[in-house]
Order: C-alpha cells, then structure tokens, then sequence
C-alpha cells in the first residue's frame, strides 16, 4: 500500500499522461513531449504528514512511472540540487527520450538528489522549452516546486512570452504547501498558457485535486477557448501632423508631452497624469473614458477623448495639425571644430510673441501653424546670430531650411619682444567705431583660445595676468567672411 505521499505522486505522473494527447496516427513519426522540472532547492527537506517531500517522491517514482503511455516521450530538469546561493544551477537530469526508458533514469535521478539550493524556476523551465523546441513543435513543460522564484525573475511575464512565440506551448504547475499569495506567482505560468494549476496545502489535499482532474480528464481533451488576456497596454498613441499623414519620428517632437485624465459621466476630470515625452505613448489603466492632451514648442496643445475598453488595445494616431520646421546650419568652412552644443535656434511666433530655443546643428521640430521668425547662430552670443528669416508655416507643411553660418574663426596671438606666445591673456573684443575708437563690447574670452566673429571690424584689447602688470593692449582688427584669421599682436615690454 502506498502512503498519502506516495498518492500524491502516482496521481502527478497520472495527470501527466492524461495531459498528453491521446496516441497518434501511425503516419507520426514522433510522439508528445514533455519534460518534468522538478523542484529540489532545499526547501524540499520540508514534511507532508511527517515524512520528507523528496523522500515520498523516491518512494514513490519506481512504481509510477512504469504506467506512462509508449509513445510519450519525456525528460526531466532538476535545480537547486548542486549548489547553495546559486541561481545558475540548474541541470538537465535525463535527456528528452521514450518514456519506458527515460522514467526508470528520472527515478534513479531523483534517488541521488540532495536539495540544499535556491529556486530558478522560471530559468529552468525556459531550459525546458528550449530542449523541446518549442518555437517548431508542441511542447508541455510540467512544474513541480514547493517554493516561488527567488531568483529576480517574473514568471508570469515569461509564461506570457512562451505563449506569444511557441508553435503549442503549455506548462502546468503542481504547488506543494504554499499560501494562496504565493501559488499566484507561479500559478500564471499556468493560467497564461493554457495550463493547469494544482494547490494543495497538505498530502490529502494535493492527492485529491490531482485525483480529481485526472478523473474527469477525457481521453481526448476538447480544445477550450482560452479566457482573454489583459492586454500589457490597452492604449498605444502615435502622433502625426495632420489627419493621414505620416507618424512622426522622435526626432521631431523634441518637447513633446502626453498626458492623461480620467472623465466621469459628469464631465468631471481626474488626476492629471504625464505619461510620456516621445513620438509616442503606451500605458495600461482601468477602462473608462478619459481625456488625452498632447502639448508641444510655443504653446501648441491637442486634447481628445477616448474611451478603454477590457481586454483591448486602442491603437490611435493623434493629429496634430501642426508644421513641422527641419533646418540645417554649417560654416563656411567645416572644420572649425565648434561644438554642437555651441549652436542655437530661436524660434519666435511674431503673433503671440512665445519663443522657444533649441540648440545644435540640426533643427527638427513640431509648432503650431502661423507666421514665424527664425535665427540661428553662436549661443549666448546676440551680435553672432544670423538675421531671423520670416516664415508662414500651415498646418501638415514641412519647411526645410539651411542656414550657412558667416562668422569667422580669429586666433589672437599675443606675442613677447623675442616673439615667444603669451597666453596667459584676457580678450576684450568690441566693435570698431568710425574715428577707429572701441564701441561696443561684444565678446570677452578669459583665455588665447580662438573666437568666432561676424564679418566686420573690431578693437580687440589684451589683458595680461602673467603678474607683469603691464598695461593692456589695443589692436585693430578686420574679420572677413567664414574665414580663419591670426592676428599677431606685439605686447608692451
């Protein structure tokens, strides 16, 4: 006579062939598969009416696995059975094989395991699925734990991407002692691919529900319709200029902003949430209807209602009716090395007078329709910046512009009587006034590193901090047009 542990076995393996489909055609050259992945991290020492878990299934394994069907074929993986603290350990204990073969070495196996690790269960049935192929052919994985991960994985998020990328992939799971909180992070492997999960809290228990789903299993299992899944993002927006164009891409909605509001029949509105600063948005929230707003440069904004429904994804374009501005900017000459971060758009809306900034070689981005002025030039620098040119942009248009940058690249050489380079220098720079007087100061550089000027003329001074306390010096200079300019300046003995 078996014990109540041995029953709980002879009823798992029992369950494993009534899971498996029924014999096939003699035109079959391969029988169903399936590999056990059992649960001997060291938790497995724990007792059921006395008696240790891995000991009932020792006891139990000789006699029960003789009665699996002959076209079965099935293999097993163990972990936690090697190594304590090691979430890696996991190992293929018998080769996917004949089941009249392969259930003699899975009880063998079983006899030499000595629990004593952690619980990788989602690492190990992933190795389990991957044996069985499952992205070509059927596959049935078989979980046996008496623990949850510990192992920083989500198992209920795998069960879900075995599901979506399998040919047939089902996992059942068998739960031995575990609390209601615990069996729902492994029972989702279960329940989001089409599986069976079996709880039980002790011996008697876990024999009669495995004993009572073997029961009423039919031999050939009709095909249930699986219970819809929560979708991971019930809505997905993208934006586009106008109705039926194009999506935009990130690039172009630099200081793009979603957000989104809850709408009770009221008309009352909720919290307002900032979902996303991209091309796009995906988010999950309860169904309802709720209020969408997109705002963008100089003061563009869309709002729109939409309605989430349960169990769907509401996959919607936003159009904008906006313009979309593209510009590139280069010198005269290209290798003046200045950085990106150096160069600035200035974009005005000479209606409501809102400006925004954006810096780089590069403009790409979304405004409102209207009538624009737009610059563009060296950052912090007003007298560096090209004139505005003046746009009329309407809605769905995109404008594209170039802009050639004048300035020139001036090195100041401030040099001794021996015509050795002092560079322990101060750059004052200002404009040149017609009596040949120093106007304006348009730029002061702490340093000898070279400037960038607008074509023009210039008095540029030369402070000296070398401790020789000298007076500074003045010096005309003419800048010329995208040029590179070294102006050699003789400093005061």
């Amino acid at each position: 006579m078996f014990s109540k542990g041995c029953a709980i076995w002879r009823s798992f393996f029992l369950l494993i062939a009534f899971l498996m489909p029924t014999l096939p055609s003699p035109a079959q050259k391969t029988g169903d598969k399936a590999i056990i992945v059992f649960d001997a991290s060291g938790s497995m020492w724990g007792q059921i009416d006395g008696k240790s878990k891995i000991q009932i299934a020792r006891e139990t394994l000789d006699s029960v696995l003789g009665g699996l069907p002959r076209h079965l074929q099935l293999g097993m993986i163990a972990y936690g059975h090697n190594r304590k603290g090691d979430c890696s350990d996991i190992e293929t204990m018998v080769n996917l094989g004949p089941a009249s073969t392969t259930g003699r070495l899975i009880a063998q196996s079983v006899r030499r395991i000595n629990p004593k690790g952690k619980t990788p269960l989602s690492d190990a049935v992933v190795m389990a699925a991957q044996q069985l192929r499952y992205t070509e052919d059927k596959a049935t994985v078989i979980l046996v734990t008496d623990g949850i991960e510990t192992c920083n994985a989500d198992p209920c998020a795998l069960a879900s991407q075995l599901e979506q990328s399998g040919i047939d992939f089902t996992a059942h799971v068998v739960g031995f002692g575990l609390t209601h909180e615990e069996g729902q992070q492994v029972a989702c492997l279960a329940e989001n691919t089409g599986g069976l999960y079996l709880q039980a809290g002790n011996a008697n228990e876990l024999a009669d529900a495995l004993g009572k789903t073997v029961a009423v299993a039919p031999e050939k299992p009709m095909p249930v319709e699986k219970a819809k899944k929560k979708p991971k993002h019930n809505l997905i927006g993208r934006l586009s200029l106008t109705e039926g164009s194009d999506p935009l891409p990130k690039e172009a909605t630099n200081g793009v902003a979603w957000y989104i509001q809850s709408l009770d029949n009221q008309g009352s509105l909720g919290k307002k949430l900032n979902i996303s600063r991209s091309e796009k948005v995906a988010w999950s929230g309860d169904q309802g209807h709720y209020l969408v707003s997109i705002t963008y440069r100089l003061g563009g904004k869309l709002s729109e209602q939409v309605t989430l429904e349960p169990f769907e994804t509401l996959d919607q374009t936003f159009s904008l009716n906006a313009a979309r501005i593209q510009g590139v900017s280069s010198f005269m000459q290209d290798d003046f090395n200045l950085s990106k971060a150096s160069l600035v758009w200035t974009i005005k809306n000479t209606k409501t007078k809102k400006k925004a900034n954006l810096y780089g070689d590069v403009l790409d981005v979304i405004v409102p329709s209207g009538s624009y002025e737009i610059s563009h030039g060296l950052r912090g620098e007003k007298a560096n910046m090209n004139p505005p040119r003046a746009v009329q942009l309407a809605a769905g248009e995109v404008k594209q512009m170039d802009f050639i940058l004048p300035n020139s690249k001036v090195t100041i050489e401030a040099l001794e009587a021996d015509q050795t380079r002092n560079t322990s220098i101060r750059q004052r720079i200002s404009l040149r006034n017609e009596d040949g007087s120093a106007g304006k100061t348009i730029k002061y550089e702490a340093s000898a590193k070279p400037v960038f000027l607008r074509p023009g003329a210039y008095v540029v001074s030369i402070e000296l901090w070398d401790g020789t306390k000298r007076k500074p010096v003045e010096a005309p200079i003419d800048v010329g047009l995208g040029e590179k300019h070294v102006f050699a300046i003789q400093l005061p003995q």
